[in-house]
């Protein structure tokens, strides 16, 4: 895909040398969130779907301070 390939293409030159993809979606919503000791993620058909499972995974880590960094949905893909 060609979002894959330019994520990897651009954490290579930035001079990183272990990228690595952790995440891609299309058709539906991905959700970000950091905490001080890392970061959760998933994706799913809705944005808040794709928040509130973040956070849930994010507290069943052991998580404190979970905060939403990122939210994004790709655009729809029409299925004939």
């Amino acid at each position: 895909r060609a979002a894959d390939r330019a994520a990897m293409d651009d954490c290579k030159a930035r001079g990183n040398t272990s990228c690595v993809l952790k995440n891609s979606y299309s058709n539906g919503c991905t959700a970000l969130v950091t905490h001080p000791a890392g970061y959760s993620f998933t994706s799913k058909a809705t944005p808040q779907e794709s928040i509130d499972d973040a956070l849930q995974m994010c507290a069943e880590a052991k998580g404190t301070n979970c905060r939403v960094y990122y939210q994004g949905c790709s655009l729809p893909v029409r299925v004939r």
